[in-house]
């Protein structure tokens, strides 16, 4: 088999995967690792790579640090909407500005402060 036509079946399979993952669990985070376990796992079947765990855990733990901004991220959002006053400062950005462009910027910059 060239290694073209490996390529696409291997791409076909990590398709599937994440559709049929996506279908049945509902998440897109806990699918995409699925889908690079299946795509990791045609690789070694074609003999691409003999190492499988060494792959798989570099693979799974390359965006670790994001991922932990991400998710430290969204737990101090939710305990700050939950305290009111994520409510308190959105009423309070849009009364005293009425630009849209100056509304985003500032919103955005809300939402970035707890990645800093």
């Amino acid at each position: 088999m060239s290694v073209y036509a490996s390529t696409i079946l291997i791409l076909v399979a990590m398709v599937a995967a994440f559709v049929i993952s996506s279908i049945l669990l509902k998440t897109p985070e806990i699918s995409l690792a699925i889908t690079a376990v299946v795509g990791l796992l045609f690789s070694c079947g074609f003999g691409w790579t003999n190492s499988f765990p060494r792959v798989l855990v570099e693979g799974l733990f390359v965006n670790l640090d994001t991922a932990l901004i991400f998710i430290t991220a969204s737990i101090f959002v939710n305990i700050y909407a939950k305290s009111g006053a994520l409510d308190t400062i959105t009423r309070g950005l849009v009364s005293k500005f009425n630009n849209k462009w100056i509304l985003l910027t500032a919103m955005g910059a809300l939402m970035l402060i707890p990645a800093l």
